[in-house]
C-alpha cells in the first residue's frame, strides 16, 4: 500500500492555509484540534485522524485525494474510491449504536427509579416540586447526551497532543491542567454519567436543610464535580 508522503502532505495543508488566509489556530479551531497539532501537521511530524480528512478537504476546498497527495492534479477516479475508504469509520457508529441501545435501557430504568424518588419526596414528605423540578429536567437533559450522544473514544491526535478541550456535539469540555487521550477519557465520561444520576437523587434533599448546611452541600456538589475528574486524569495520562 502506497504510504502517504508526511512532508508533502504537510506542505500542501500549509500552502491551502495560507492562500485562504488562515493561521494555524483558525485551522484548529475548524477541526477542533491544537495549534500544535497542525504545526506538526504541516512539519510532517504526524498525520491527522482519518475523522479529520474529510473536514479538512473541506476547509481547504481541495479534493480528498489531493490532500493525501499533496499537490493539485490527481487521478479524479480515484476520489470515489478514497471516500468509500474513509467511509469505514461507518461501522463503527453502527457498533456505538449498539452500545446506545444497551446504554438506553440501564438509563430509562435510572430515570424510572429517580421518578419514583421524586413522586415519594412529593407526596410522603410534601416536599415542594421547586426543590426536584430544575434538577430534574436539566438531569433528565444532561443524563441522556452523556448516556447516549458522547462517544466513549477520542479520535487518536488526542493521544498525540495534549488538549484539554473536548467538542462533541453540543457537549463542550475545558479544563485547565487536564489533557484528555484515550487512557482517561472513557473513565471521566463514565464519572459524569454516573455523578449526574447521583445529583439527581441527592440534590432534592437539600430542601430538608436549613441554608447553612444547604450552602455546605453546594460547595460539595461543586468540588466533586471537578476534583475526581483532575484525579483521573493525572491517574491515566
Amino acid at each position: 500500500m502506497k504510504q502517504i508522503d508526511k512532508k508533502l502532505f504537510g506542505s500542501f495543508i500549509a500552502q491551502k492555509r495560507k492562500e485562504k488566509n488562515m493561521t494555524q489556530q483558525d485551522l484548529a479551531d475548524k477541526v477542533y484540534v491544537s495549534a500544535q497539532a497542525v504545526s506538526k501537521w504541516e512539519r510532517g511530524k504526524s498525520l491527522p485522524d482519518i475523522t479529520l480528512l474529510m473536514p479538512l478537504a473541506n476547509i481547504l476546498d481541495v479534493s480528498l485525494v489531493s490532500l493525501l497527495e499533496g499537490k493539485e492534479e490527481v487521478d479524479p477516479k480515484a476520489e470515489g474510491l478514497l471516500e468509500k475508504m474513509v467511509g469505514i469509520n461507518e461501522d463503527v457508529k453502527v457498533s456505538k449504536g449498539k452500545i446506545n441501545k444497551k446504554r438506553l435501557g440501564i438509563l430509562l430504568i435510572i430515570l424510572a427509579a429517580v421518578c419514583l424518588e421524586y413522586l415519594i419526596l412529593y407526596k410522603k414528605f410534601n416536599l415542594e416540586i421547586a426543590n426536584f423540578l430544575t434538577p430534574g429536567i436539566l438531569g433528565v437533559i444532561f443524563s441522556t447526551y452523556l448516556w447516549l450522544a458522547v462517544d466513549e473514544r477520542l479520535p487518536s491526535y488526542y493521544d498525540e497532543n495534549r488538549i484539554s478541550f473536548v467538542a462533541q456535539g453540543i457537549f463542550r469540555m475545558n479544563m485547565v491542567g487536564v489533557y484528555f487521550n484515550n487512557k482517561n477519557w472513557k473513565k471521566i465520561l463514565t464519572y459524569l454519567r454516573i455523578w449526574i444520576i447521583l445529583l439527581m437523587v441527592i440534590y432534592p434533599m437539600a430542601g430538608f436543610l436549613n441554608d447553612k448546611y444547604a450552602m455546605i452541600a453546594m460547595s460539595v456538589v461543586i468540588i466533586t464535580t471537578f476534583a475526581p475528574i483532575y484525579v483521573i486524569s493525572m491517574k491515566n495520562q
